[in-house]
Order: structure tokens, then C-alpha cells, then sequence
């Protein structure tokens, strides 16, 4: 991760399988957030086991994840299907 910043990567998206039966996703998520360079670290999950996990993932520097707990909390939420693919045009 260090190496995609340095290349101008600013956003990580943590995805594949579910990411929560990850013994050290918190601390990865930790890790990844400490990077100069990386603005935003956000999880793709089906929050079967966010509920014990929710708290201190926000407190490493998770900023984005899942719809349904959105309509309960101030999250922003993203949707796979919406995501744009390629790249993007630049204003100006």
C-alpha cells in the first residue's frame, strides 16, 4: 500500500470473500489508514459480523461501509454497481 501511494493511490477498498472473518482486519485497517497519502480506506461485507466489529474498525480509519446500517448512522454509503470503472475525466 505504501508503494500505491506513493503512486498517487488515495483510496482502498478492502473487498473479496468477507473481509470481517479476518482475524487482523482491524489492525490492517489501521495499518493502511496510517499511510501518507491514503485519504480513504472503505470495506465491501455482508455484515453478517460487523456488529462486534463495527466500533473499532471505525476507530482504525474505516470510512465507508454497508447500506443497511446507513439508514441508522451518519455513513456514507457506496453501491459496487454504481462504482465507476476506468478513468475518470478530469475538470478543466
Amino acid at each position: 500500500m505504501r508503494a500505491a501511494a506513493a503512486l498517487g493511490i488515495r483510496n482502498v477498498r478492502l473487498t473479496g470473500g468477507e473481509p470481517l472473518t479476518r482475524p487482523d482486519l482491524v489492525d490492517l485497517v489501521r495499518a493502511i489508514a496510517q499511510i501518507d497519502g491514503i485519504e480513504d480506506v472503505s470495506l465491501t461485507t455482508n455484515g453478517m459480523l460487523l456488529e462486534r466489529l463495527a466500533v473499532p474498525l471505525a476507530a482504525a480509519g474505516l470510512k465507508c461501509i454497508l447500506a443497511a446500517l446507513a439508514r441508522s448512522r451518519p455513513w456514507h454509503v457506496r453501491f459496487i454497481e454504481l462504482m465507476p470503472v476506468g478513468k475518470r475525466q478530469m475538470a478543466g
